[in-house]
């Protein structure tokens, strides 16, 4: 039935005249299932045309002046459109369900088939605008290479590859029947939004009337430096309000949604581990993937964890109980440490890829850690040669026997490195007002500033009675060090 449908819309392309089938111009966030798709470069003019599972998508020019020449789609260029922005979009053939697009980890390959890493959300980074796969194992951009595939390249190292691609999207209009555009009479969204500061939210235009032909839609925020917008996906910058506003391509009607973006919670923040003899009974650790940027999770499948997102600074981590990460205390001691989670202990099933957790602990239930370098080795005592790993393939940890992705161990910071002892801060002396620390001391006094984890971060002289730092990231928790005293605040 797919290639059915697939030969009838090309039969259609190819013997229908000129205003019979055209092409508009469409926000990804407006393209339904049933849409039939090209996926181009705008700044070349090349769309995608797919090649299967051996080989990378041509590049083929098939705009003529400002707008597609049908005459040039061919049937490897068209897609329906499958997913969601925050789950991430699907790109099937057309008239398909099982092949889609999809990157490969290992090269820079862009290919067509059944292949996971098929999922991409919207990415825009410098000149580039386009897809990243929505995959952290993978973490690659898609666009032109040299003016003649289509390939995918790592964001944070080789993006310069295809920095010059502006992915659009161009749905197909059957016009055969002759009938008449239908206006967009107005446009709405929801009047009001909550996010917080890191993350986004996906706002949905409303069109009236519901069948109107074009729903091409411009977005725009009143105040960059609060909250971003690029195609109905809002990024919450800093605290404070902004009015987010969409505008209609057909009679420029708009809507406006204002936007609240409240303080990120405050978090706890963890320590890479190096030497195993530093773990204690009673320290707070995570689990997380050595080689990307994954933590193991707290929900308990039925034989594994999940593998949930986390962001990395150098060798720390900053967690919230929004991202659902596992904090493990450890128990017993080395050599025969436990793993106690929330629900339980941490347990592997001998002769199973299987983590699972037990309200009891039982011989199955400990492990022991040794680390190599940056890399934890986390041994089931009982499970013959079982180590805590993450899957390469699929976001989750599970017990392996050296055959997956290694992890590290983070510990949680729980004081500062060789300072006094703190004092309860006094408006009159150290306080922070609009992400700005100010500091009353002698002048000529040493100001030290150092972050939570004992690095200094400011070492000043003062100038005056009042001192004022400016550009220190808010937030954050500080010590101030001056006069003899230290006085923790929260920028």
């Amino acid at each position: 039935m797919k290639k059915l449908y697939s030969l009838l819309f090309i039969l259609c392309l190819t013997i229908s005249s000129a205003s019979a089938t055209t092409w508009e111009k469409v926000n990804l966030e407006n393209i339904s299932a049933t849409d039939t798709i090209i996926i181009v470069d705008e700044t070349s003019g090349m769309a995608l045309a797919q090649n299967g599972t051996s080989k990378a998508p041509t590049a083929t020019n098939v705009i003529s002046g400002t707008s597609v020449n049908s005459t040039l789609i061919t049937e490897n260029m068209l897609f329906n459109l499958g997913g969601n922005a925050t789950d991430g979009y699907i790109f099937y053939g057309v008239g398909s369900t099982t092949n889609w697009l999809y990157v490969t980890n290992n090269n820079n390959g862009l290919r067509y088939g059944t292949n996971t890493n098929n999922r991409f959300k919207v990415y825009t980074s410098g000149t580039y605008s386009g897809l990243k796969a929505n995959d952290g194992s993978a973490d690659r951009a898609i666009g032109i290479y040299n003016s003649a595939e289509w390939r995918c390249y790592k964001t944070s190292t080789t993006l310069d590859n295809i920095k010059t691609t502006k992915i659009c999207y161009y749905r197909a209009v059957n016009n055969a029947g002759g009938g008449e555009m239908i206006s967009v009479e107005s446009i709405s969204l929801q009047s009001t939004a909550n996010i917080i500061v890191g993350k986004s939210i996906t706002l949905e235009v409303s069109f009236t009337p519901s069948n109107a032909t074009n729903k091409n839609v411009t977005w725009e925020s009143d105040d960059t430096s609060i909250a971003t917008v690029t195609n109905g996906v809002v990024n919450g910058i800093s605290e404070g309000t902004a009015t987010i506003t969409a505008t209609s391509e057909d009679g420029n009607k708009t809507a406006e949604c204002i936007v609240t973006v409240t303080p990120a919670p405050e978090g706890t923040t963890f320590k890479l581990v190096t030497d195993a003899t530093t773990l204690n009974t009673g320290d707070r650790i995570i689990i997380v993937a050595a080689g990307s940027n994954f933590a193991l999770g707290s929900k308990q499948n039925s034989n594994n964890r999940d593998a949930v997102a986390i962001t990395k600074e150098e060798n720390n981590i900053t967690i919230t109980d929004e991202d659902n990460v596992e904090i493990i205390t450890l128990g017993g001691s080395v050599g025969k440490w436990t793993l106690n989670v929330s629900d339980g202990y941490l347990y592997a099933v001998n002769n199973n890829n299987h983590l699972k957790t037990i309200a009891t602990a039982n011989d199955a239930s400990y492990w022991t850690i040794s680390i190599e370098e940056t890399k934890a080795s986390i041994k089931n005592n009982s499970a013959t040669a079982y180590y805590i790993m993450k899957n390469t393939s699929t976001a989750l940890f599970s017990c392996y026997k050296g055959t997956q992705s290694d992890v590290q161990i983070y510990k949680e910071v729980t004081s500062t490195t060789d300072l006094p002892t703190l004092l309860t801060p006094t408006r009159s002396a150290i306080y922070t007002s609009n992400g700005t620390l100010f500091i009353n001391t002698e002048a000529g006094s040493l100001i030290e500033v150092y972050n939570i984890l004992g690095q200094k971060l400011v070492s000043k002289n003062a100038q005056s009675n009042e001192n004022a730092i400016r550009g220190l990231k808010t937030g954050q928790i500080l010590i101030v060090k001056t006069n003899n005293k230290v006085v923790k605040v929260k920028l």
